[in-house]
């Protein structure tokens, strides 16, 4: 695991969340464009949005 986090194999992809505004960062092979890691994980931030959505905490303005 320690190889595929090897910077010349791999590069970083700073993201905000849509819902949360949170940033995150996805580990991404070089070769193959697959993401190897994310930071927090991208589904952790979808499921925090969604207890949020559910208590009125957040709101969707887009709709």
């Amino acid at each position: 695991m320690s190889a595929m986090l090897d910077p010349h194999l791999t590069r970083l992809k700073f993201n905000v969340h849509e819902d949360t505004e949170r940033v995150y960062v996805q580990v991404i092979d070089r070769d193959t464009e697959e993401i190897v890691r994310e930071i927090p994980p991208e589904s952790l931030l979808n499921f925090n949005a969604s207890i949020l959505r559910q208590s009125g905490l957040l709101v969707n303005e887009k709709g």
